[in-house]
């Protein structure tokens, strides 16, 4: 509490720092799940211990309903905030002033904030609940200043801490840092399918090829005797590959379902809960 205290105090000197706050779980990386419930249903929950207003205006949550939390050890102990989501799992129509229970203790919800990535970019919004952290249980601090003065913030941040708490390691962090991961595994997904499709195409072609110079060679007399006779060249291409085709279309009607089964029911389910929608195109 009193290393925030002074490291809060000392970077708040800095105008391009617009804000800071304190919070005893950080949004997306580091809640924890309870399970909530009113008179008539229950659910699984993410709750966090965050610094009222401040954190929540730090950290861009906008409050859509009720009131902020007021700076009193009976918000602390006995109100919450709510997400848009929660309202809509546990069908509260009339949210402010409802009584919902945490495990074994009774909230009275006071306001409803917008619903943020707490799975970040790939997880579906879960019910997220807000409790007030009092000031001597703050882990984290957090700071909000603009895009482009980040490098300098960091790096003052970083100095300011070695100066007043030289002790203790720096172990400052951006909040996009959270999705990181994400994005790295999104783009190495991308890669491991760009190259396993070229691979496909480049032996299914190879495959193919081998298969249509057989059937030619195969068949070389009987293409003589056609040509002879009078038989045009579209003719002749149209016999030979005729077979060839009727087996590429049912490749294609059976990769295509395939493609679209594992696509709809497990990529965009478990891996990519937010994705544009699929149209024949990428199938065909």
């Amino acid at each position: 509490p009193q290393d925030y205290r002074v490291f809060s105090q000392a970077v708040q000197q800095n105008p391009e720092i617009k804000s800071v706050a304190g919070s005893v779980q950080q949004i997306g990386g580091g809640t924890y799940s309870q399970t909530a419930s009113t008179e008539s249903s229950e659910i699984q929950t993410q709750v966090a211990q965050v610094g009222g207003e401040a954190y929540l205006n730090s950290m861009g949550i906008r409050l859509v309903q009720g009131r902020h939390f007021y700076n009193t050890n009976a918000d602390a102990d006995a109100s919450i905030l709510v997400n848009e989501t929660f309202l809509q799992r546990l069908q509260i129509k009339q949210p402010i002033g409802q009584q919902v229970t945490l495990d074994s203790t009774r909230y009275t919800i006071v306001g409803v904030v917008n619903d943020y990535k707490e799975y970040g970019l790939h997880g579906l919004v879960p019910p997220c609940v807000l409790r007030m952290a009092k000031p001597d249980e703050y882990k984290f601090m957090v700071v909000r200043t603009d895009k482009d003065k980040l490098p300098q913030v960091t790096k003052y941040l970083q100095s300011t801490w070695h100066q007043l708490i030289p002790n203790v390691p720096y172990r400052g962090y951006l909040q996009s840092d959270l999705i990181e991961k994400e994005i790295r595994m999104t783009q190495a997904f991308k890669s491991i399918a760009f190259f396993l499709a070229i691979v496909t195409l480049l032996l299914s072609a190879s495959g193919l090829f081998a298969q249509i110079s057989l059937n030619i060679d195969k068949r070389n007399k009987e293409i003589g005797i056609r040509k002879v006779l009078g038989a045009s060249i579209l003719q002749i291409i149209g016999l030979i590959n005729r077979e060839f085709i009727r087996i590429l279309l049912i490749a294609f009607v059976a990769g295509s379902t395939l493609g679209y089964l594992f696509t709809s029911k497990f990529i965009f389910r478990v891996i990519y809960q937010y994705h544009p929608t699929a149209g024949p195109a990428p199938y065909i």
